[in-house]
């Protein structure tokens, strides 16, 4: 009898996933969905959660056919039979996740330190604020990894409890005259990138396939049972919060001001309010830590692959063996995007057009393997996610401005990022050549 391949139960994979794809973004994105369409906002989370399933799929079937180490880099690499289009997936995604990290940090700033708490000097005083952030993180990712999966262990849990609490009680709050308007219905295409935003990191569910009991197949499936299950989570959660608040109200204050409208006295309210976005805080603060991480720990990747200019000089590790030039170097470039770009419908759209492109490589690889081995039926469904990538590429494109000219200065970094990477891999990739 075959023994199970990994140690990880089907239950606990999909509850690893849940925890991988639910982070800050419904937290940060909610007022801009009940701006963009009102009534209809409520549709968006399903809509887009169901837009994105067969994207989901053909990350998850790229991580069974092409085993290994490597990541997008490997899917496109093997797909295309091309190290040029596997580095161009893994540096695309990397630029885009730069993107995130800044997309949090104004989130932090923006919406709950000044629209929560008012701490008023965080606004007056942007740079400053984000310098002083943006070190501190940098500092704590000098630490050991030990003490770093310690930090974002602890504060895990924090990030489902409002979603959780929401949805528990907002059933008493239920508004029977809630009427959808259709003519808003509009409003909805161009809330599509933060929608998105909100399911960003799914892709990750992929790092623990090797180790759910079952192998690839049953990896697979918990990949996509955690993605639908987060789709509900996510649907449940905008819709009690806009029963709860009403839909100007959420428009205003925002999704941590709720506990403001559950009728619970001055006092009460006011401690539940400070409690929970104490919470969310808490919880943004520990996803910027970790996309952070992450992004150090893909720059590290690279540079021990000899793939980024100075990558001896980049490798270099502390006491604690952890990069600290690499960690500089991702604080002056995120410290540079997040006071480029201040708005956080600019940077939905930032990310989705370095993350996008990814998905879309990767759902072209797997279109080209299965078609090779006359697999038609799952060909179809990775053709399906090539357009869908495609449909979000313009969308994305189309939320960053109201004309040309200025989509593409936003759009610029990335731009700009993906040419550099590229010539900086061919001239990396000659001199191996030349040295063996």
């Amino acid at each position: 009898m075959q023994k199970s391949q990994g140690s990880i139960s089907f239950s606990t994979a999909v509850l690893m996933g849940i925890n991988i794809i639910v982070g800050s973004g419904i937290f940060i994105s909610s007022k801009d969905l009940a701006l963009a369409a009102g009534s209809m906002s409520i549709w968006i989370y399903p809509l887009v959660g169901l837009l994105l399933i067969p994207v989901a799929w053909s990350v998850a079937e790229a991580a069974r056919i092409f085993p290994g180490a490597g990541g997008f880099y490997n899917y496109s690499k093997i797909g295309f039979g091309s190290e040029t289009m596997g580095f161009m997936a893994n540096w695309l995604y990397l630029l885009g996740y730069l993107g995130t990290a800044s997309t949090q940090l104004t989130g932090i700033r923006s919406v709950i330190l000044v629209g929560q708490f008012h701490f008023m000097w965080a606004d007056q005083h942007p740079f400053l604020f984000n310098f002083i952030f943006i070190a501190i993180l940098s500092l704590l990712n000098l630490l050991s990894l030990e003490v770093i999966s310690k930090i974002q262990g602890l504060v895990t849990i924090l990030k489902v409890l409002p979603l959780i609490a929401v949805i528990a009680i907002f059933g008493f709050y239920w508004n029977p005259d809630f009427t959808f308007k259709a003519p808003e219905a509009l409003g909805m295409l161009a809330a599509i990138p933060a929608a998105a935003f909100s399911f960003w990191g799914f892709e990750s569910c992929c790092s623990i396939g090797h180790l759910v009991k079952g192998g690839a197949a049953k990896a697979s499936q918990a990949i996509l049972v955690a993605f639908g299950l987060a789709i509900v989570l996510y649907s449940l959660f905008y819709f009690g919060v806009m029963n709860i608040m009403g839909l100007q109200n959420l428009a205003i204050f925002d999704v941590a001001g709720f506990p403001n409208f559950l009728g619970l006295g001055a006092g009460l309210s006011g401690g539940l309010l400070f409690a929970l976005i104490c919470a969310i805080l808490v919880c943004m603060i520990n996803g910027n830590y970790g996309v952070t991480l992450f992004n150090i720990t893909n720059f590290y990747t690279l540079a021990s692959e000899k793939m980024l200019f100075a990558s001896n000089t980049l490798v270099k590790t502390n006491k604690n063996g952890r990069p600290y030039i690499l960690v500089a170097f991702n604080a002056v470039v995120v410290l540079a995007l997040v006071t480029f770009i201040t708005s956080l419908k600019v940077f939905f759209g930032f990310i989705a057009l370095g993350v996008v492109p990814t998905f879309l490589l990767t759902s072209l690889s797997v279109l080209l393997t299965h078609k090779r081995n006359g697999l038609f039926g799952r060909a179809f469904l990775a053709g399906l996610s090539v357009i869908i990538c495609a449909v979000l590429i313009i969308f994305s494109w189309m939320s960053m401005g109201d004309d040309f000219v200025t989509r593409l200065m936003f759009a610029s970094p990335i731009f700009v990022g993906a040419v550099l990477g590229l010539v900086m891999f061919k001239i990396q990739k000659s001199k191996t050549v030349a040295g063996q």
